[in-house]
């Protein structure tokens, strides 16, 4: 991610300054201000970053006993998304969805899909909760914005394919 950190003195803005990284990074780049003399804020994750696009990687289709499987391949913030469909010969259709983390980080949290085997009409995406125990303030700050991520992700999955 890329963090925006401003150097202030006196409220105004005198150092800006990008870092690409963990939060931990950011939090050095603020120290180091601080250490100049500087009030010192890390920003946020600049809009770019926030911006999640879903994007279409590819298409795949079979057919077997009278049933049509198709699998089409996304890939949206740090996930890979994988949406199978069934068409079967009477009209239902069943979705799938697999969710995957694409990147190494340590606190980017599992995405599920959960669809009803009865009617097939209850449909939801689900982010998994855990605790870490105890954690610094910038691995917790890297928890909040792997939920803030998820959430947003689950957000734009929701949006394209369940309304």
């Amino acid at each position: 991610m890329t963090y925006k950190i401003e150097a202030t003195k006196d409220g105004k803005i005198i150092k800006t300054e990008y870092t690409e990284g963990k939060y931990s990074d950011a939090e050095k780049v603020m120290i180091k201000f601080s250490k100049e003399g500087f009030h010192a804020n890390i920003k946020d994750v600049i809009e770019k970053d926030r911006k999640m696009e879903l994007k279409f990687i590819g298409h795949n289709e079979a057919f077997k006993s009278n049933v049509k499987y198709q699998r089409d391949s996304y890939t949206i913030g740090n996930y890979n998304v994988a949406r199978d469909t069934k068409a079967y010969e009477d009209g239902k259709t069943y979705e799938q969805f697999e969710i995957s983390a694409n990147c190494e980080k340590r606190f980017i949290p599992t995405i599920y899909f959960h669809q009803s085997f009865f009617d097939g009409e209850e449909k939801e995406f689900k982010i998994q909760t855990t605790s870490y125990g105890s954690l610094s303030p910038a691995e917790i700050q890297e928890v909040i914005n792997g939920y803030q991520e998820a959430l947003k992700v689950v957000n734009i999955l929701t949006d394209k394919f369940l309304k």
